[in-house]
């Protein structure tokens, strides 16, 4: 299945980049950004794209760590694996607690490619 990476680095950038992320000392303290997880959720939720974040958490948590997640884990502050692996798996427990994760180290069904927005709403049939 193929993801515009930029619709998804859009939304994973507010858990990213937010001002949890900018403080210092937050990094192993995850729970310092659940309102930005929230709000990463609500905004996918109210776009129409809550499973589709849920489908592209899940796959770059089934990644291998010198897989796909390098991209996505921030612009300003670049995370290390290991705490992007945990803040995604943070995120995926907190919005959808009754959904398992996948496994990590599996081969992930979703290739993450740029698209313009108008690229996507034709690659989604919703032009």
């Amino acid at each position: 299945m193929k993801v515009n990476s930029l619709l998804i680095e859009h939304y994973l950038l507010m858990m990213t980049e937010g001002q949890a992320a900018m403080l210092e000392g937050l990094a192993g303290d995850f729970a310092g950004h659940d309102h930005a997880i929230d709000a990463m959720g609500a905004a996918a939720r109210a776009a129409g794209d809550d499973d589709l974040l849920r489908m592209a958490i899940d796959a770059l948590i089934a990644a291998p760590a010198d897989g796909q997640r390098g991209p996505f884990a921030g612009n300003l502050h670049v995370w290390p694996d290991h705490e992007f692996l945990a803040l995604l798996m943070r995120a995926h427990r907190r919005l959808w607690p009754g959904k398992p994760l996948g496994d990590a180290g599996e081969a992930a069904d979703i290739e993450f490619l740029p698209m313009t927005p108008q690229e996507w709403a034709a690659y989604t049939g919703q032009v």
